[in-house]
């Protein structure tokens, strides 16, 4: 059996956001890291989850392209 963790991240989280502030919560910087990054990273590091999937607005692929690569570098 494989086990896929199912990262859902293409809201716009519009409440998180500070007047003026475009970016979309789960690509906020907390403790020096994105929130989608340590998401992913979390997941990923879990014995039991062979895939991680992660569903994202279209319009944040630049965006998601910085989680993605952090996560792949040793």
């Amino acid at each position: 059996m494989t086990t896929a963790a199912l990262i859902v991240a293409a809201g716009r989280g519009m409440r998180a956001m500070a007047p003026g502030e475009a970016t979309p919560k789960q690509y906020l910087t907390v403790g020096g890291q994105m929130i989608l990054t340590r998401t992913i990273g979390a997941f990923a590091r879990h014995a039991e989850v062979d895939q991680v999937i992660t569903v994202i607005h279209p319009d944040d692929r630049s965006l998601y392209a910085q989680p993605v690569q952090e996560i792949s570098q040793p």
